[in-house]
């Protein structure tokens, strides 16, 4: 009997742990909406089209514009980490997924993250390398 109630204490740690980190998600996730609506230079950055490299923005755009990709690649990271421990599932990890492939069609990001990708975590950039290369490819063709 005191088996099962460990079980059940196990299960309900889990889904509090998931819940919380669901949560934080959520929150760092509004966090980073609020800021780049408040930031005109990275609004401008992102709003280029998706041709224009770092060379086509002003020097405080692209200080913004790598303020707020440093905060995405943060934000992609913890996501990341939170799918390899099992606190979150494999369809919220393709979606945060497929939210990396569109920011990475812009020119700009994908210049900036590639010089960047020895800063990440190793398991971490080894799949935004993965990523990078699917977008390359299909911006080729």
């Amino acid at each position: 009997m005191s088996l099962i109630f460990v079980g059940l204490q196990l299960r309900q740690s889990q889904a509090i742990a998931i819940s919380n980190a669901y949560q934080a998600r959520i929150a760092v996730g509004m966090e980073m909406n609020a800021a780049m609506a408040a930031n005109d230079k990275a609004l401008a950055a992102f709003n280029r089209p998706q041709t224009d490299g770092l060379d086509s923005l002003s020097r405080e755009e692209v200080w913004a514009g790598r303020a707020m990709v440093r905060s995405l690649m943060q934000a992609y990271d913890n996501i990341h980490y939170q799918y390899e421990r099992g606190f979150l599932t494999q369809e919220s990890w393709e979606r945060a997924r497929s939210d990396m492939k569109d920011v990475f069609r812009l020119v700009f990001v994908r210049q900036y993250v590639k010089a960047r990708l020895f800063m990440l975590r190793t398991s971490f950039g080894d799949e935004v390398g993965r990523i990078l290369a699917e977008v390359e490819s299909n911006t080729a063709s």
